[in-house]
């Protein structure tokens, strides 16, 4: 095979919009002359007025115009219509200014030769305006001409589940062909990736990027595939196939953890429900700011749900950033209170003046495990703090209290999911004591796009030069998103008849732990920025209509919940007198955790369950361990 060439890329910088502006000013200036002289060929007396006089001041005026409207980003910005648009609207308010202008002079006499007559004005609108829509549409023209010329053709590597020898591949190819992706090989997924699919075989045919072509039924092997040549550091597409006007249309599609990790819960069709469960309630949503509520409040907002919303967060930055998006919700009532959930003296205030109907809990330290050791204070944020305001819900009885909690809490091992765990305990025995199922603890899969997320903690290693060592972390994760997060907390929020108790959501999609890090890197490095202008340019030119993840993920009409039925030896009572005995010590600073012990005995590898065993053999001696 010889040496794949490649064409040298033109950026999109070497055509600035401002030379647009230049073109429209020196039109403007070029059709105002004309105007002037075929109004003199009809009207003999306007040679008596002063061109040269005359010309730099529209055109000044004119300059001023369009920079304040900014027609000159028109080619990039605009659509046809709105293009057009802007175009009259800068050639009128640039004319009237100049009407202003010589009358002004008139009355103060600042340029002694200084007089349009308005007939050159009117015939200089139409001549400006017809210019500069013609030198806008020789400019796409030429623009557009140049740049397919020159535009890079990715040299690409496909692979595929296709018979290599039927109509349908050579359809692909041509079809990739026309979006500059250049072929250079194909590889059928069957083969033996990890030995044709070198950084050597790569490099020798100045590859680019990577295409998958995988049929729906296969994600197995596509998965599989992926996890190999994502260590390759190259871009990866997905090939996919949509019916469109002409018939079924290929489409490119970079694989990110944003196309894996789609939406899976679609609750649209649930929307009048909703809107009949939340009516007239008011929610309290504490960490109001953060990522998890924000979405919920953003979702909100998107189906049209009619909300009064009371937003509580302990950071001011986060606040007035929700602040500001509620404002520009027409359908959204709201009050924002700066402060925090352990603060019992602006709870009650809260729960007094307010009269909240359902508490959304998402507050609390659930930062990556660097933060762990801080053991008090993870206790504080996470197990005091939903006691206290667990307390006053139900002391003010709300209808209802949706706590986020995680699937890591069933068999904790961090000090994050262990205080996840004692909450969820406290909340179940509200319920048991007060005969009332308002408490419902929501156990979601890891979130990958939330602030504090695992991957959020992998970009901050790969940022600040840190080695990564995947021995610390499980072979595979189960991941969920924000926006189905969001939507099932909407869900469950309007749901006439309360859960109660823990669920279970079983949204989410397990991968690959080492895949999801090499995709990080690809798609987060600077590697990837070489590629990216290119790429997106691509993608525009490839598609014509919106679409969804051609990940076939299933999709849910309502939220995938199951009930956690979890057995205690101890009386809800105990239960009660031990979670209150450990907040007492919390708020002593006491370095002494056995009431930990005494409600979880069962532990992730790790750090608590050598505490746990610790703790068991110094009691079986007849001592007590301290936790530091």
């Amino acid at each position: 095979m010889s040496q794949p060439t490649k064409k040298r890329i033109i950026p999109e910088r070497l055509f600035p919009i401002g030379l647009i502006f230049i073109i429209d000013i020196v039109l403007t200036g070029i059709s105002f002359a004309l105007s002037y002289w075929i109004c003199a060929k009809i009207f003999p007396e306007i040679n008596e007025h002063n061109l040269i006089i005359q010309l730099p001041i529209v055109i000044a005026i004119s300059s001023l115009i369009f920079l304040l409207i900014g027609i000159y980003r028109g080619l990039v910005r605009f659509d046809k219509l709105k293009e057009v648009y802007s175009i009259f609207n800068a050639i009128c308010l640039a004319n009237i200014l100049t009407i202003i202008f010589a009358v002004v002079n008139a009355k103060l006499n600042f340029e002694e030769n200084f007089s349009i007559p308005l007939s050159i004005i009117l015939v200089h609108s139409v001549v400006s305006f017809g210019a500069l829509l013609l030198a806008r549409q020789l400019y796409k023209s030429v623009l557009i001409g140049v740049k397919d010329w020159f535009v890079v053709s990715s040299n690409s590597l496909l692979l595929h589940d296709l018979d290599s020898n039927s109509s349908e591949f050579q359809k692909v190819v041509n079809s990739l062909k026309e979006a500059n992706k250049n072929v250079i090989d194909s590889i059928s997924l069957s083969e033996d990736l990890k030995k044709l699919v070198t950084p050597s075989f790569l490099e020798d045919n100045v590859i680019d990027d990577i295409l998958i072509q995988v049929s729906f039924d296969n994600q197995k092997q596509f998965f599989s595939s992926l996890e190999q040549i994502s260590k390759l550091s190259k871009p990866v597409f997905l090939v996919g196939k949509k019916e469109g006007k002409s018939g079924k249309q290929v489409y490119l599609e970079e694989i990110k953890l944003e196309t894996i990790l789609a939406p899976q819960l679609n609750i649209e069709n649930s929307t009048n429900s909703i809107k009949k469960g939340l009516s007239a309630k008011k929610i309290l949503v504490t960490g109001a700011g953060g990522s998890i509520a924000t979405q919920f409040i953003q979702n909100l907002a998107n189906l049209g749900i009619e909300s009064n919303l009371l937003l509580l967060d302990n950071s001011e930055s986060a606040l007035n950033h929700i602040t500001t998006y509620c404002e520009g919700i027409s359908k959204f009532e709201f009050v924002s209170k700066l402060g925090d959930v352990k603060d019992s003296k602006l709870l009650k205030g809260i729960f007094k003046s307010y009269k909240p109907d359902i508490v959304l809990h998402t507050a609390g330290n659930n930062n990556p495990d660097v933060l762990d050791n801080n053991i008090i204070n993870v206790l504080k944020e996470n197990v005091f703090a939903t006691k206290q305001l667990a307390d006053l819900a139900l002391d003010n009885n709300v209808d209802s209290f949706l706590f986020c909690s995680s699937i890591s809490a069933e068999l904790p091992g961090t000090t994050i999911e262990v205080s996840k765990r004692l909450s969820e305990i406290y909340l179940d025995t509200l319920n048991e004591l007060s005969k009332k199922n308002i408490f419902t603890s929501i156990r979601f899969n890891k979130v990958f796009d939330s602030e504090n997320s695992f991957v959020s903690y992998i970009k901050w290693q790969l940022e600040s030069g840190r080695s990564i060592d995947l021995s610390s972390y499980e072979l595979s994760k189960i991941f969920t998103n924000r926006q189905d997060v969001a939507n099932t907390l909407i869900y469950c929020a309007s749901s006439a008849k309360n859960l109660g108790g823990i669920v279970n959501s079983n949204l989410g999609m397990e991968i690959n732990t080492e895949l999801l890090i090499n995709l990080i890197k690809i798609y987060s490095g600077e590697e990837y920025n070489q590629f990216n202008f290119k790429s997106k340019k691509k993608k525009a030119q490839f598609m014509n209509e919106n679409y969804s993840s051609s990940l076939e993920n299933k999709v849910f009409q309502k939220p995938p919940i199951e009930k956690v039925v979890i057995s205690n030896t101890k009386s809800p009572e105990e239960i009660q007198q031990i979670i209150e005995s450990l907040c007492l010590n919390i708020v002593l600073n006491t370095e002494s955790y056995n009431e930990i012990f005494k409600l979880i005995q069962e532990f992730k590898p790790g750090q608590w369950q050598n505490l746990y065993n610790l703790r068991t053999k110094n009691v079986n001696q007849g001592g007590i361990i301290p936790l530091r």
